[in-house]
């Protein structure tokens, strides 16, 4: 069976703090909330959402999946720092968060959807997964969170350059609360807790949160009500690559719990992990390993501590061979040398750059080719040598802003009359850099069409408005025309078909007059045929209204 092909319009959504859930949600005229840009959007779209504080007080939910050649996109505008602020407290335990999760159930697929460039605070939990595949999450900063940073299972998921941290709820941990099982409270909150497969964990600084960095939580086996297939269960196809761990408060910075197959965790820095509770962590500061895991791969990690807090680098009954292989290490042997770390307590402003006496400088596997390729700011790796351990690479500096570039639309298809005018509105939308003014034209004009823009230029993003006034005498028929903006030595187009009507319904000819012409005309149309097409039927020298009469009374039988 043979299906049609189907075709993928992408849109461009904004959203501003000065806009309007019920406007269109273009440059011009942009959406209030980030919760109501995730609900609206399907395969191919992309929100941009502007710089400022979105108090999203009933969450922030994506139930819709993008496809793999047309994703979800929700996206800070370039060079603005967009918050996404749940407001959710020890004293106000509302369950908002941003949460993906196909509108069929938890137990369904929802995948290809990307969220970057956002700082994401107190949520009841930062970013929750269900049954989600392909998401990527870059370039935020989850912190406050009142349970965990980022939660749930997922397949071919990419968590890339990210700051996360301060999750977990502080409070309930300070007054010694209990969970229902009666273990502390302290324990069960952390930066990121999943499973799955395929995680790419990648360049995060992920530190000062309540309980482990990071929980790879393989113990979860699977039940149809529960998951959509058996891949978003247990932990297979992980790699957790040039991270830093550090002061994540109670526990160590990761935790392998549960049946999880060949983990790769390489070119991390654990640093400082479980100073508060040694001895409740197992004096693990660097990865807590369960006795069912196969395979971990530890390999050009550094493992600092000074020897307060927990020391020791992994669990230390788990069998080399079996449960691990390890090479390359640093083991509590040099410091890393951030410009700011701290010694056995966190900074009041820590900084965990490098400083040149670093000694993961070079010191770290080339994973350029598992997709490894900036560190946590945008610095290329590697700069010089290979690569360097941890979440920043030494040496180079933040890339300069991306160049600036733009992207046109317009509203479509217009038809106009003679002696008449017709709107078309022009979209200019930044994709990136910092925004410079463009100037629009129009070309392919049929004859007697003239056009003017209001503005005549603007910068993204901004929209303008093409006013096309047609003569008496404009050609008729169809047109294409090209919009171009043109500006900072780039140019883009858009291209629609104008339509040139006769302004009188009866001037089929377009001369101007409605006459004998016209009549032979209407005739022919209706017969489908030329109806004086045999000539001077009546003899008289002339082909005109009576040979029409007598060549519809022989089609009648008169």
């Amino acid at each position: 069976m043979a299906f049609a092909a189907q075709t993928v319009h992408s849109a461009t959504y904004y959203v501003a703090t000065t806009g309007n859930d019920g406007a269109s949600g273009s440059s011009a005229a942009p959406w209030r909330t980030v919760a109501y840009a995730a609900e609206r959007m399907v395969g191919g779209d992309t929100t941009y959402v502007k710089g400022g504080v979105y108090n999203e007080t009933r969450g922030v939910r994506f139930s819709r999946s993008g496809t793999a050649s047309a994703p979800i996109k929700l996206l800070n505008v370039p060079g603005e720092s967009p918050v996404v602020d749940f407001g959710v407290t020890d004293s106000n335990r509302v369950t908002y968060m941003m949460l993906l999760q196909n509108a069929a159930g938890h137990n369904r697929e929802i995948g290809w959807i990307t969220i970057e460039g956002f700082e994401i605070r107190r949520g009841y939990v930062g970013i929750k997964l269900y049954s989600a595949h392909d998401i990527t999450i870059r370039r935020n900063w989850i912190h406050d969170a009142l349970t965990q940073g980022i939660l749930g299972n997922g397949k071919n998921v990419v968590v890339d350059r990210n700051r996360i941290n301060r999750n977990g709820n502080f409070i309930a941990c300070a007054r010694g609360d209990l969970t229902s099982s009666g273990t502390s409270m302290c324990n069960q909150d952390h930066g990121i807790y999943t499973h799955g497969t395929n995680w790419a964990i990648t360049n995060n600084l992920i530190y000062n949160n309540l309980a482990f960095g990071l929980q790879v939580a393989a113990s979860y086996t699977y039940k149809p009500e529960a998951y959509a297939s058996e891949e978003y269960t247990g932990a297979r196809g992980w790699i957790i690559a040039n991270n830093t761990f550090a002061y994540n408060d109670n526990r160590a910075g990761i935790t392998l719990w549960g049946p999880a197959v060949n983990p790769r965790i390489e070119n991390n820095i654990f640093y400082e992990n479980c100073v508060q509770n040694p001895s409740k962590c197992g004096y693990v500061q660097g990865v807590n390993i369960s006795d069912t895991v196969r395979g971990a791969s530890f390999k050009n990690n550094i493992f600092y501590a000074s020897g307060s807090g927990a020391l020791l680098p992994y669990t230390a009954d788990r069998t080399e061979g079996l449960h691990y292989t390890q090479s390359g290490n640093l083991i509590n042997t040099s410091n890393p040398a951030f410009v700011n770390g701290g010694n056995n307590a966190l900074p009041t402003s820590p900084d965990f750059r490098l400083t040149a006496q670093s000694p993961a400088i070079n010191k770290g596997l080339n994973l350029y080719g598992d997709g490894v390729r900036t560190d946590l700011i945008g610095v290329a790796r590697p700069q010089s040598g290979a690569f360097e351990i941890g979440a920043y690479e030494y040496g180079g500096t933040t890339p300069p802003p991306p160049s600036f570039d733009f992207a046109l639309a317009n509203g479509g298809n217009k038809s106009v009359t003679r002696g008449g005018s017709v709107a078309n509105s022009v979209s200019a939308s930044l994709v990136s850099g910092t925004a410079q003014a463009v100037s629009f034209s129009i070309t392919g004009l049929p004859a007697g069409v003239t056009a003017s823009f209001s503005p005549t230029s603007c910068a993204p993003a901004c929209t303008t408005t093409l006013n096309l006034s047609a003569s008496a005498t404009a050609a008729l028929g169809s047109a294409s025309l090209t919009v171009t903006a043109a500006g900072a030595g780039i140019s883009r187009t858009s291209a629609f078909t104008l339509t040139t009507t006769a302004g009188n319904a009866t001037d089929l000819n377009g001369d101007g007059i409605t006459n004998i012409a016209d009549v032979q005309i209407a005739v022919n149309q209706a017969l489908g045929a030329l109806a004086c097409g045999s000539g001077d039927v009546n003899k008289d020298g002339v082909c005109n209204v009576s040979d029409i009469q007598l060549v519809i009374n022989k089609a009648l039988g008169l």
